[in-house]
């Protein structure tokens, strides 16, 4: 990732790297203490894992080099990934014909925010609502985890949740397998462009299998 193309987004706070969440206009979004809300991770470290702020619920990652109008039109297919780094990186190796999303977590599509936005620990767990803002009928939808996906119960189980509930909202679910290297190392997104470049990308993800298929899920195995 280029952190000259990234403005303000990416910073340094202490020992933290930091990257700022902002909605698809660029407004930095809040966290429940009224503060910006920013993910944050020691470095340098070996568990590269970001953490939200506490109590604030997820938010999903806009880039700012997300094309205009590549959020609502949905002739240009829209792929999830896990984390922000990596839906930078897919921009800058595939500039244009992808519309890149991240998701905090593999299960962070959903939390307990309230109408205003406020978390309660006992709220129900609903969608995100800037998830559900998002044009979906008729639209292309890729999955595009790690590597790992197929050995991860947990992982596996979150892609499948996130086919039911695009499908729902008219959207034609994917997903994106990335290959273990040659030496059994995994593979994130950002991973594989570094080692493959963004062609060998693209052909991944021009060639995905369907997520379930166009009937109710709960009468297929994940392969349709």
């Amino acid at each position: 990732v280029d952190p000259a193309r990234l403005g303000e987004r990416y910073f340094t706070e202490g020992s933290n790297l930091c990257i700022l969440y902002c909605d698809p206009q660029g407004n930095p979004y809040k966290d429940s203490r009224g503060n910006l809300y920013v993910v944050r991770r020691l470095f340098p470290t070996g568990k590269p894992k970001f953490k939200a702020p506490p109590a604030s619920g997820s938010r999903p990652y806009f880039s700012p080099l997300m094309p205009e109008g590549y959020l609502d039109d949905i002739n240009i297919p829209l792929v999830l990934i896990e984390g922000p780094v990596k839906v930078d990186s897919c921009y800058q190796n595939i500039p244009v014909g992808f519309c890149f999303v991240g998701v905090t977590g593999t299960w962070n599509t959903k939390d307990r925010r309230d109408e205003n936005g406020v978390w309660h620990d006992e709220n129900e767990t609903r969608l995100l609502p800037e998830l559900k803002a998002i044009a979906m009928r008729g639209r292309n939808l890729t999955i595009l985890f790690d590597s790992d996906i197929e050995d991860n119960i947990s992982v596996d189980q979150a892609a499948t949740d996130i086919g039911n509930w695009t499908r729902k909202l008219g959207a034609k679910p994917h997903r994106c397998t990335l290959p273990f290297e040659p030496d059994g190392s995994k593979n994130g997104a950002d991973d594989f462009l570094v080692r493959h470049g963004g062609q060998a990308l693209e052909d991944l993800l021009d060639s995905t299998e369907i997520e379930g298929w166009p009937l109710p899920a709960a009468l297929l195995t994940n392969n349709g």
